[in-house]
């Protein structure tokens, strides 16, 4: 990838433990492997050169893309996501990535010049933003 891209993801450390959902949805989340997939994109990312930010998912599906406004009832449904001040009606995923898109771009501009040459870049822990 050219310099100044990077890979943006929700960092999904312990959702098992913070989503509540129904009983015939448990069985199919937590046979997702989370970690699997992000180490493999990572190792991927890390292949080329390309840093993995790590962004705190919170309100990223409530929060609207276009104008920001943040309100629970923005999402509609698991699909459909119409903001409740500027009116714009979006896919909820597509919504939600364009969130975590300027969450790491946030993020990716905070870092100083050198920590954003190294691929794989991540400060101990987690970044949030």
């Amino acid at each position: 990838m050219p310099p100044g891209f990077a890979i943006a993801m929700e960092d999904l450390t312990n959702i098992r433990e913070t989503t509540n959902l129904r009983r015939e949805q448990r069985g199919v989340f937590h046979n997702w492997s989370f970690y699997q997939l992000r180490k493999f994109i990572e190792y991927k990312a890390q292949a080329k050169g390309t840093p993995v930010l790590f962004v705190n998912p919170k309100n990223t599906s409530k929060t609207c893309s276009h104008c920001g406004y943040l309100a629970p009832g923005n999402r509609k449904s698991q699909t459909l996501f119409t903001c409740q001040a500027c009116g714009i009606g979006l896919n909820a995923d597509f919504n939600a990535s364009q969130n975590i898109r300027q969450l790491g771009i946030s993020l990716l501009s905070s870092l100083s010049v050198n920590q954003r040459n190294v691929g794989g870049y991540r400060p101990a822990d987690k970044l949030t933003a």
